[in-house]
Parts: C-alpha cells; structure tokens; sequence
C-alpha cells in the first residue's frame, strides 16, 4: 500500500490531481480520499433489493425510480446531408423538434438503467439514426475519486424494425470506464467568479465495439478514444461542461464525430425542479483538425427545458 501511495503523491504533485497544493504535494489525508473513492467504486449491495424502507408494499416497489421529462429545439433545424453511417451513426444534429421521456431505476448502490423514449414533433425528419428509444447502464457514483462504468446507446434503436434487421445493435454501443476528481482551489481560484465556484472532472475511456466508416461503406471493429471532461459550477446551479476527446486511431473518425462538446446553463437534479440548458454534441473540430463540410457550429446545438420526478 505505502508503494503505491507513494507512487500516487508523485503523480498527485505533478497533475495536481485533487491535491491541497503544489508546493505541500499531496499528504495522507488527500491520499487516503483518493484510495477510499476508488475502493468504493463498483460496490455490489444487492441486500438493498431486499430491503423493505417503507410501510407501504407499492412505494417500496417503485423505491428507486425516477422519471423525467424534456423538450429540445435544435437551433438549425434543417437536414444535415452526408452525415449518414449506415443508418446506425449520424449528425447528432436532430432536424425537428423533440419531446423524451426517460425513466432510471437504481435498484441498489449507485447501479441503474435508463430508458429513453424521444417523441419528434415532426416524424417524416426522423433520420434513420434518430432513434425510438435510447438505453443506458452501469455504475455512476457522485462522489470524488470514484470510477464508473456505463454501456450506453443512441444509436437507430426502433420498436419496429424493418424485415430482417434487429431494433437494436448492442455492439454498436459505447463502453466507458471513467474517474472522477475534483479540480483543486488553488489552480481554479484565478477564474472562478464567485467564491462558491467550483470544478470538477472527469477522464475515461471508450470503446465502441462495431462502428461505421463512411469511406469504406463498412462496419469496422472497436473504435477507442480517451476522453476529459470538466464541469464548472459557476454559481447555484449554473454550470460550463467542456468535454474534450483522443481518437487513439485517427482514421476512426468520421464526419459527425467531435473533437469537443459542451454545455451551459442551469441545472438543479432535485424533483420537481425545472433546468433550462444549452448543449452542443455535434461535430465541433479543433482549428487544427480537419473540417467537416458541414456542422460544428453553435448553431448545430440545442436549446432544452427538462422536470423530473423520483417516487
């Protein structure tokens, strides 16, 4: 243990990896938050299921679910043409309206499953990798220091396929493992705006079992990318999210695929409460990458309005 610790503080000095401050290095107490986040990480209470927490037999049975609801108006709201990759993988770009509705289950510990249903206002602009239904799972733990792990997929999911084909391809699914820190006050002090600011972030990995290359008209095997992601709490509940990605394979990427992503706006995960926000996952490059002919831009975002509720 005091190996690898001592390993950890050097790493902690260099990255400034939730350490207290570059000049102190990393102590035991930092130390022993780190290794107690990632001990946690991954932990089976399966008793939970069993567990009776309240009088009634219903509320019991619901205990864990929540439900959600959100609009999201593409900004563009036109066709994105030549981004289609065999119908499974597109332009993130939807070109209508759209209405979701998403219930997550956590029946124990910090595991759950989620289920997306968007609803387009206008169907006939459903493009083949706009899909019915979304799914996610895996392991997703709030606290610092911890990794998770999710399986998710957005890919062309319909409840009625055609003749022939499956309503979903699981392997086309991202698998992601991550880590979660908290960014230290003493690098983050010079740009916070109001005391209580606050930035966390997190590093992962994914990998995409069957992707689409468009140049080749063909589905290839595991698609790998290393990822950051930083959140800035600004104020309250008003956040920046800057998400930034390492294709490991260059040729893997493809026109709709980002270098970045990001967000902003206001966000309070409470039920009951409304979150007003801006997100852009479409195809955003680097100046130094290459361009795609079309997307990227701030239009190619979404505006969103969501409410949720748990039982």
């Amino acid at each position: 243990m005091h190996h690898y610790k001592r390993y950890l503080k050097t790493v902690g000095v260099l990255l400034g990896l939730g350490v207290n401050s570059m000049a102190s290095g990393a102590d035991d107490e930092s130390l022993d938050k780190i290794f107690k986040g990632i001990e946690s990480s991954y932990e089976f209470p399966v008793g939970e299921l069993f567990e009776k927490k309240y009088d009634s037999e219903l509320r019991n049975v619901f205990d864990g679910v929540s439900l959600s609801f959100s609009h999201s108006l593409p900004l563009r709201g036109v066709v994105v043409e030549g981004l289609d990759g065999l119908g499974n993988e597109g332009a993130s770009v939807t070109a209508t309206s759209t209405t979701s509705m998403n219930i997550s289950y956590k029946p124990f510990g910090y595991w759950y499953f989620s289920l997306g249903i968007p609803f387009y206002s206008n169907p006939d602009l459903q493009a083949p990798w706009n899909p019915d239904y979304t799914y996610v799972f895996g392991y997703r733990d709030w606290h610092p220091y911890t990794m998770g792990f999710t399986y998710s997929n957005y890919g062309g999911n319909r409840f009625n396929p055609d003749p022939g084909k499956s309503g979903t391809c699981f392997e086309c699914g991202a698998l992601t493992w991550s880590w979660k820190f908290p960014v230290p006050r003493w690098m983050t002090h010079p740009f916070v705006a109001w005391e209580e600011g606050r930035v966390g972030c997190t590093v992962n990995f994914t990998l995409v079992p069957k992707w689409t290359d468009l140049a080749s008209n063909s589905v290839k095997d595991n698609k790998k990318t290393l990822g950051m992601g930083c959140r800035y709490n600004i104020v309250g509940w008003w956040y920046f999210q800057l998400n930034v990605k390492h294709y490991l394979d260059k040729s893997s990427i493809q026109p709709w695929d980002s270098d970045y992503t990001y967000g902003f706006g206001y966000f309070d995960w409470h039920p009951g409460v409304i979150s007003i926000q801006y997100n852009n996952y479409s195809n955003n490059r680097f100046p130094w990458s290459e361009q795609p002919a079309s997307g990227g831009k701030f239009r190619d975002g979404s505006l969103s309005v969501s409410w949720g509720m748990s039982f």
